[in-house]
């Protein structure tokens, strides 16, 4: 049986700390893959703080390029609007219906969890795998009740708004993003006017 990650965010920009989650996904959920799914629209988001679809797809295909199981996928880009994981699930349940699906999640993002569109049924479809970001809890993550699993190792402190905000000041970022979505963003000017 197929066991897929599905990794899903704004990416923008993707980052060490997401690149840290998605191995540590592999090894410890003994993923056959892992899918990046960029969101075309937060629903959580204003779509104009967003940075283009292009270079945020560009910079997650540079981020799958890190190891062979993982895989850019984008439905979401393609479907255009608000992004809704359930949607999302659906369609890789249709596609795969005997995979077991993992749903990996910050800390952050599964706090919002059951005001998400149809979080019931994102709880039937797969399981939610959470991240600690720095502020969480291990304990708090898994007695969210919503929460099937919480992947072991040190929190993430990077967060992509940081990053934003480091390169429009003109701080360096090479510690913070991998040297590939480094240079994408140094030779496409992006986050310079944060």
């Amino acid at each position: 049986m197929t066991r897929l990650g599905i990794f899903g965010g704004s990416f923008d920009p993707p980052h060490r700390g997401h690149l840290r989650v998605a191995q540590s996904a592999l090894l410890q959920l003994e993923l056959d893959r892992l899918l990046w799914i960029p969101a075309f629209h937060s629903p959580f988001k204003s779509l104009s703080d967003t940075t283009n679809t292009s270079d945020r797809k560009e910079m997650v295909r540079l981020m799958t390029l890190e190891d062979p199981k993982f895989e850019l996928d984008l439905r979401e880009l393609h479907r255009k609007g608000p992004s809704y994981t359930v949607d999302t699930l659906e369609s890789l349940r249709q596609e795969e219906p005997d995979a077991e699906l993992y749903l990996i999640l910050g800390g952050d993002s599964l706090a919002e969890l059951s005001t998400w569109k149809r979080a019931d049924r994102i709880r039937e479809i797969c399981q939610v795998v959470a991240y600690q970001r720095l502020n969480d809890s291990h304990e708090v993550l898994l007695d969210a009740a919503l929460c099937d699993r919480v992947l072991s190792g040190d929190p993430i402190e990077l967060s992509s708004s940081a990053i934003r905000d480091a390169v429009s000041k003109k701080f360096p970022i090479d510690r913070m993003v991998t040297g590939a979505v480094a240079k994408y963003i140094e030779a496409h000017g992006l986050y310079l006017q944060n």
